[in-house]
């Protein structure tokens, strides 16, 4: 019989609980507008020491249609890249959580307000993308590289979609009376791709344990 320890479980199934955790977290938040309110990046208020704005933006919305694409793309990303490397989603979601408001922060000073996973989404799927090319390159294998092409293109093409209209491809920006932030998205992406590659040529070749929860199951 397989033992299984506080640590190992937490790793395995707990990592996936965390996530979901964060996707019911968005979802009472949207069903309060005053904690909303709390929540969201406000620049006047972060300006005035209210620092937790900078993370807990990522789980406020500015709709029902703005939540659900949201919590869905990033429900199936977050189980999809926990599967392939619990490390790397880790890494990936928590410096692009800071990366995103810390770049609109910098290079929008006029954007009063954010809110969504939206940039966080970007991450998983920039990450993904990578480790697709990652296993690809390991395995002298193109399939999944050929994957990871079809997923950058798509992304590539929902920027340039939102950038050149200032609108969403998915969300109903005008209903929501919300602004596409593109640049969250961009963010987003770089930090997923630079979590989703190896840290040396010679790490691509190998995989550790906690590379892939799969490694120490038995059968």
């Amino acid at each position: 019989m397989h033992s299984v320890s506080t640590r190992d479980w937490f790793s395995r199934g707990g990592a996936l609980g965390a996530a979901s955790g964060v996707v019911l977290a968005a979802v009472l938040i949207h069903l309060s507008p005053v904690a909303g309110e709390l929540l969201q990046y406000e620049r006047a208020a972060i300006a005035n020491g209210q620092i937790w704005r900078i993370v807990t933006c990522h789980l406020t919305h500015w709709s029902p249609d703005h939540l659900f694409w949201d919590v869905a793309v990033f429900a199936c990303l977050a189980a999809v890249c926990l599967a392939e490397s619990r490390r790397a989603t880790w890494i990936c979601l928590a410096v692009s959580a800071a990366a995103i408001p810390a770049a609109v922060w910098v290079l929008m000073p006029d954007m009063p307000t954010y809110r969504g996973l939206s940039g966080l989404d970007s991450a998983l799927f920039a990450l993904l993308t990578a480790m697709l090319i990652r296993r690809g390159a390991a395995g002298g294998n193109w399939r999944p590289a050929a994957v990871a092409g079809g997923l950058a293109a798509a992304f590539v093409g929902k920027t340039l979609f939102e950038l050149l209209t200032g609108s969403t491809m998915f969300v109903d920006s005008g209903t929501a009376l919300m602004v596409p932030v593109p640049l969250a998205h961009i963010i987003g992406a770089m930090v997923g791709g630079a979590a989703g590659m190896p840290a040396s040529p010679g790490r691509a070749n190998r995989l550790t344990p906690d590379d892939s929860p799969y490694m120490n199951n038995p059968g």
